[in-house]
């Protein structure tokens, strides 16, 4: 394999333009919407069954390049078309705070349930489904999460879900939220599904840049095994996170651009090679004879990419940040082939 890194490098001059693919956008607004497209599933289809745009870390607006993990807003990713919502909650003084990690993010758990609420109202064929999780240590609470969560889950009621199947079919769950439990409960206390029942991807953390094919390649397994695994009949369901962090900005995994606007450049990963066995499903740009510099690619637009040029049936929820209207209408389109 033929790859030079480093001082040879400098000896060649890449010019990476500005990029765009609608899988990834940094924006407010998304220029398309699909607010109603659960209405086109048949009845009977299970949930675990079908094909759901989501979001990582769904409400996390604020606090820097990197916390911030989306730029729409909760109504706004619903008309979108997303459909699994990740919510982060801290107790504090017995009413939950939506959080990423220490970070508030100015709006309250029952902000969340009006804008779901507004919007099922408006759309009955739709569900949505939202994980829940303990986020950050709590403070000044007299009682565990699961209670006041609880007390939530009796003032909304009529919003969610009741049932006690593991895999509904989509007419039980219109005009519902469907809970994903992932924090500590009584014995005695059911909100939804369990979220660990769910084949889960969620590797978050990573080391730098460097790491981000490593990340696409859990998200690329994840997604034949969930196709694989459709064939069964109990198989479990998949959730597969695009997202990662720690030693990079959401918005570079999501993207792989050098800043964080929707039509930014992309990040050159330092290489050059004259074939295709290194960073195989990066780009190659600037080509000089059979020379190419190989830059980065996000995670969304290889997801798009993947699902529109192979022939799957299944990958279950896909959970990303930044989602373009471009990933969410692939995604969606997987349910009606």
């Amino acid at each position: 394999m033929k790859v030079i890194m480093g001082l040879f490098l400098s000896l060649l001059t890449f010019s990476v333009s500005s990029h765009q693919d609608l899988s990834y956008l940094y924006q407010e607004h998304s220029p398309r919407h699909f607010p109603g497209w659960m209405s086109e599933l048949d009845n009977n289809t299970r949930l675990r069954d079908i094909n759901i745009p989501g979001t990582h870390n769904s409400a996390s607006l604020y606090g820097g390049h990197i916390v911030i993990t989306q730029k729409m807003s909760i109504e706004e990713q619903l008309l979108a078309g997303v459909r699994f919502l990740d919510i982060r909650l801290r107790q504090t003084e017995n009413v939950l705070a939506v959080h990423h990690g220490p970070v508030f993010q100015r709006q309250m758990f029952g902000d969340i349930l009006h804008q779901v609420g507004r919007f099922l109202y408006s759309y009955p064929t739709e569900t949505v489904l939202i994980r829940i999780r303990n986020e950050y240590r709590g403070k000044n609470n007299s009682e565990p999460f699961c209670d006041t969560f609880a007390r939530y889950f009796s003032n909304y009621y009529p919003l969610f879900w009741q049932g006690s199947e593991e895999n509904p079919t989509i007419s039980q769950l219109r005009g519902k939220i469907v809970i994903l439990e992932n924090f500590a409960r009584k014995t005695n206390q059911k909100f939804g599904l369990p979220y660990g029942s769910f084949s889960i991807q969620d590797k978050w953390k990573m080391d730098s840049n460097w790491s981000l094919y490593s990340k696409w390649s859990a998200i690329k397994q994840q997604l034949i095994k969930a196709n694989q695994d459709a064939q069964s009949t109990d198989h479990r369901g998949v959730i597969n996170y695009l997202s990662a962090s720690v030693g990079s900005f959401p918005y570079f995994v999501a993207s792989g651009h050098s800043s964080p606007e929707t039509d930014s450049q992309r990040l050159w990963t330092g290489f050059i090679s004259s074939q295709g066995d290194f960073y195989p499903d990066f780009p190659r740009v600037d080509c000089w004879g059979d020379w190419c510099a190989i830059v980065f690619e996000g995670t969304n637009i290889l997801t798009q990419e993947y699902l529109a040029n192979n022939d799957l049936n299944y990958v279950g929820i896909i959970a990303a940040d930044f989602p373009g209207p471009d990933l969410i209408e692939t995604i969606i389109r997987l349910n009606f082939p």
